[in-house]
């Protein structure tokens, strides 16, 4: 019996067939086409545009402390004689005048605690009022407070007893309150305008006469490199005399007065000052 050798092909269903001669045609036709199309560019590629994260610029690091020295603090006895200079040539007293200011009292707090130094607030009791958290926090960080009257009225000299009375020892009240009772041990007078008067009332409650003989004149703002380079100067002229330097953390922006201090604090520890405050 002979056996069937050809080969079958495989059946395409009806529906498939009638489909062939549509899918011949496609093909051809792309075959004819695609050769007149131009080649396709990386560059003709849509692409989704990648947008990078905003990254805001951070501070710069705050520079590393340096080692100060401290003077053990002596008790006051006020006297009614103006003290604008130090006995001891190697101590320095840092004060700062206006405040206190939410802003830049921290700010200056900040610099002076992370270098160990202490320093003086001169405070306006008119801008304690309503800021008696901070001052308690200058007094928790180990500085002193200054009377710098009410409202640092310049002309004090020339007001009636009343109004001298009240500016200089009212202040003087309404600071202690204000700094939950600490001592308030000095008066400065507003521009350092003084009269006898005032240098003995300050005197007889307890506040001595406090001036300075450093003054860079940093409420003028001129920078903090002619800040520090004020101060280095007028050091050096007062010397053999201890330096009390005059600075603000209050009465308008002190941004170049904490960036002098920073560079400050470190330049006085390398000549050789200690911190402390101002005592007769």
């Amino acid at each position: 019996m002979l056996q069937d050798t050809r080969i079958r092909r495989p059946r395409i269903p009806p529906f498939r067939r009638r489909e062939l001669p549509g899918i011949y045609l496609a093909v051809l036709v792309f075959g004819l086409v695609a050769p007149l199309l131009p080649p396709l560019d990386a560059g003709d590629v849509p692409r989704t545009p990648i947008t990078a994260p905003v990254v805001e610029p951070e501070a710069p690091p705050a520079p590393p402390p340096v080692q100060v020295q401290l003077v053990a603090p002596a008790p006051v006895v006020a006297r009614a004689a103006i003290l604008n200079k130090l006995t001891d040539s190697h101590t320095v007293a840092l004060t700062f005048d206006d405040g206190p200011d939410p802003r830049w009292t921290p700010r200056i707090l900040e610099v002076l605690q992370r270098h160990g130094a202490v320093a003086t607030f001169c405070m306006v009791s008119s801008n304690a009022v309503g800021q008696e958290a901070l001052v308690k926090q200058v007094v928790a960080a180990g500085m002193r407070l200054c009377d710098h009257s009410r409202t640092h009225d310049e002309q004090l000299p020339d007001r009636d007893k009343e109004r001298i009375d009240d500016e200089v020892v009212g202040a003087e009240a309404t600071l202690s309150t204000a700094a939950g009772g600490a001592p308030v041990e000095w008066f400065r007078a507003p521009g350092g305008s003084w009269s006898t008067e005032v240098a003995e009332l300050s005197a007889e409650h307890g506040m001595q006469p406090l001036s300075w003989n450093v003054d860079p004149r940093d409420w003028e703002r001129p920078g903090a490199d002619a800040i520090v380079a004020a101060v280095q100067q007028q050091i050096l002229q007062q010397a053999p005399d201890g330096p009390i330097v005059l600075l603000h953390d209050g009465g308008g922006s002190r941004e170049e007065t904490v960036e002098a201090l920073e560079k400050l604090i470190p330049w006085l520890a390398e000549q050789g000052y200690r911190f402390g405050f101002p005592v007769p």
